[in-house]
């Protein structure tokens, strides 16, 4: 199905004000229809982690482009991660031209959660070394996140992975000049079935201002004309080599926080 603004709009929003400093906030939106659990496929070890501690490692959206392939399985890397590229009518200066519309997405921290348990996907690998699959009570969990957070991001998200088909990303009066009508290419990923059978959630968390110097918006878009070549579900490269040149990359951080320890919960361990 096409890509779904309004669902993505329709978010549920919140703030939450650090107490030791008012002036440090976090926003932070909630699908309405996030379900009140998902699941964490891990490593027993970092389980427990989770569990006991509290602690949990939060990647980069931008990792998942260049991860070392002993890392990562296929169904977990993406080269085009956080990039799409929507072709269609668009809105230049008002007027309405043919349009390939590349998208690049800026680097934030990401959590990945699943809304289906399946044990076949440990015992297939689909998540590497992955052997324990965690029950996680979603809303809990991330308004807790979201609070431990608060020095460092000052917006977040809890989002359903939209996966579109090469004819989904057909737009009609895209005006790229207006940021809320610019796709959240974070959570786009192109129909796969190693991809579409994770059914995915994505918890996002952009890097606050003055903490980074990436720029506020969450992504650039390049209105092209519509014969710049394609590469894959993705932006052109020589569109691409542009792009990121403005993007600041983030680190992987970890992050202890303990009053997540009871939103969580081992459902699953493969012995």
């Amino acid at each position: 199905m096409p890509y779904d603004a309004k669902r993505v709009d329709a978010a549920k929003s919140q703030r939450y004000q650090s107490p030791c400093d008012p002036s440090q906030r976090i926003d932070f939106w909630i699908e309405a229809d996030v379900p009140k659990y998902l699941y964490r496929y891990m490593e027993r070890q970092f389980a427990d982690d989770l569990i006991g501690k509290g602690r949990i490692r939060f990647g980069t959206l931008f990792e998942y482009r260049h991860a070392d392939a002993s890392k990562l399985t296929e169904a977990q890397r993406d080269e085009f991660e956080g990039t799409h590229t929507f072709t269609g009518k668009g809105v230049v200066n008002g007027n309405e031209v043919p349009m390939v519309a590349p998208i690049v997405s800026y680097d934030c921290w990401m959590l990945c959660l699943s809304e289906v348990y399946d044990e076949t996907l440990i015992h297939e690998r689909v998540f590497g070394k992955a052997d324990c699959i965690v029950k996680i009570e979603a809303a809990r969990f991330f308004e807790q996140l979201s609070r431990a957070l608060v020095l460092f991001s000052d917006a977040a998200s809890l989002r359903k992975v939209q996966y579109l088909k090469e004819s989904d990303y057909q737009v009609s009066g895209l005006d790229l000049a207006k940021p809320e009508e610019v796709p959240f290419v974070a959570i786009v990923k192109p129909w796969r079935e190693d991809y579409v059978r994770q059914r995915e959630w994505r918890l996002t968390f952009d890097p606050r201002a003055g903490f980074s110097s990436q720029p506020r918006d969450r992504a650039v878009a390049l209105p092209c004309l519509v014969d710049i070549p394609r590469s894959g579900p993705g932006v052109p490269p020589q569109a691409m080599e542009r792009v990121f040149k403005k993007v600041n990359k983030l680190q992987h951080r970890f992050i202890t926080a303990p009053a997540i320890r009871g939103a969580c919960s081992i459902a699953f361990h493969r012995d």
